[in-house]
């Protein structure tokens, strides 16, 4: 356990240098313990980058189930009732929410700055916060552990206190555990979604390849659907063994389901609207590929 505890510590320390290197940084490095001669594999270098992009369109919810969804607090600032009083800070200076549980007697918010400052106290209860699917929920700590808030961290004018990614590891590390958790949707604001879908058994998708024919993918292949931002563009399927195959992707039935963590918020998109409705689909993924014990990484002998 320590060590797959160093491991995803070194891993998350890793991908963030990579991120903060400049936009698309941390898709193509990082070989995740990739042997010589076989393909890479889909995993942790390759999701992290797409939570720091959702970032710079919106604030992240960390929830207590795990999850993860983004949205949106509309608040110019903050206020935190402190030991010393009152204290305001504007939005743009605030890096991340950390919030209390209610049923934790004398525990407190945490508000972290930009500058490394960490205050405690008691955070507003009146926000609200507009998320995907057009949907707007109360801030509620029985429901959400932490937000990050909006910003660009690959972005050389906003470079943090290094204190700030020292105080905040446990959320980036809670980024990663959540798709070994749940599946991920990428919609194309680059907003994402934890969500439990309804029909994940039966879900399988067609490609369409000039070059390979036609084949048709069960989720259990599959690490992730990539759409074509363009009508022209091609789709791109990962799929579970570290081959990459392009073409078009249709889905073999409706996508639907719930946001994870909000029960009350479903979705269905149709089979045929896909690729209009997400940028991404990626599939919950092996704990192995955390470091978390299991075979090494990589597709089988027989694969």
């Amino acid at each position: 356990m320590a060590q797959a505890a160093r491991f995803r510590r070194a891993l998350i320390a890793a991908l963030l240098l990579a991120a903060l290197g400049g936009p698309g940084a941390g898709f193509s490095a990082l070989p995740l313990r990739a042997q010589e001669g076989r393909p890479p594999v889909f995993g942790p270098q390759e999701v992290l980058p797409l939570f720091f992009h959702s970032l710079r369109e919106g604030d992240l919810l960390l929830l207590r189930d795990g999850s993860v969804v983004s949205g949106r607090i509309p608040a110019e600032a903050f206020t935190l009732e402190t030991a010393e009083g009152p204290r305001t800070v504007a939005r743009e200076d605030v890096v991340a929410l950390v919030l209390a549980r209610p049923d934790e007697e004398g525990a407190e918010d945490r508000l972290h700055t930009w500058e490394g400052e960490r205050l405690a106290g008691r955070l507003q209860r009146d926000l609200t916060v507009e998320v995907v699917l057009d949907r707007r929920v109360p801030l509620d700590p029985a429901r959400v552990k932490a937000v990050l808030l909006q910003t660009d961290l690959i972005d050389p004018r906003r470079r943090p206190n290094p204190a700030v990614f020292r105080q905040l590891f446990g959320l980036f590390s809670d980024l990663l555990a959540s798709v070994t958790k749940f599946d991920l949707l990428v919609f194309p604001n680059r907003w994402v979604a934890s969500v439990a879908l309804e029909n994940r058994g039966e879900l399988a998708f067609t490609l369409e390849s000039p070059i390979f024919g036609t084949f048709t993918f069960g989720a259990s292949q599959i690490a992730a659907v990539i759409f074509g931002r363009g009508e022209n563009d091609p789709d791109v399927l990962m799929l579970q063994n570290g081959d990459r195959v392009s073409g078009r992707v249709t889905g073999r039935s409706d996508l639907s389901g719930t946001v994870a963590g909000f029960p009350e918020l479903a979705f269905a998109f149709p089979k045929d609207a896909l690729r209009e409705e997400l940028s991404r689909i990626v599939l919950k993924m092996p704990v192995r590929l955390f470091g978390g014990g299991g075979r090494p990484v990589g597709p089988r002998e027989d694969d």
